[in-house]
């Protein structure tokens, strides 16, 4: 790629896409058998509160159910699961306190929680197959290390190679993220 390419412009070009509902609802209905609407998402995406600070690509709350979590990746980042753990764990305590329920961790009654999806959408240069999940518990040292203790934790990220070429199937029923993909490879081919 030519040096005149910003290095983040994939990522920027995603973000400012996919936080625009009517584009996430397109991908969440091809991705999904359910079909919801725009009336129905709530972007949550966190916000920096300093440089460097936590920050994730794109969160939306779909319902009360769900809430789903994107990020893009032009390199391979085992550390996904991780990063994806310190992005939910922060959307959980906005989530507690947006609804009132600080003193309610410590009452004997259950908080409902919306069901977090982890996804990474990947277009780098690097050979990845059209679908894969990294897991949390391929980072934690006594499960890599053969101990057959159990695992207590654990978090799967589903990765969708967005390479143009890809992932046809969901490619065929999202227009918002087969164009993405058709313009980045234009960009990619031609600058």
């Amino acid at each position: 790629m030519a040096d005149n390419v910003p290095k983040d412009y994939k990522d920027g070009v995603f973000r400012k896409l996919f936080s625009i509902s009517d584009y996430f609802v397109d991908f969440y209905n091809a991705f999904h058998t359910d079909n919801i609407t725009t009336a129905e998402v709530t972007l949550k995406t966190l916000a920096p509160l300093y440089p460097d600070h936590l920050r994730n690509d794109i969160a939306y709350l779909v319902g009360d159910k769900l809430v789903c979590l994107l990020e893009h990746q032009s390199t391979v980042n085992p550390n996904m699961p991780l990063r994806f753990l310190m992005y939910i764990a922060q959307t959980y305590d906005i989530f507690i306190q947006e609804n009132g329920f600080q003193r309610k961790i410590y009452n004997n009654s259950r908080i409902k929680l919306p069901n977090p999806e982890f996804i990474v959408c990947y277009n780098g240069t690097s050979p990845m197959e059209d679908f894969g999940v990294m897991k949390l518990s391929d980072s934690l040292v006594d499960l890599k290390q053969g101990n057959s203790q159990k695992c207590w934790i654990d978090l799967h990220v589903q990765v969708l190679n967005i390479n143009y070429g890809h992932s046809m199937n969901l490619m065929n029923k999202s227009s918002s993220l087969s164009g993405y993909s058709t313009s980045y490879n234009n960009v990619h081919k031609y600058f």
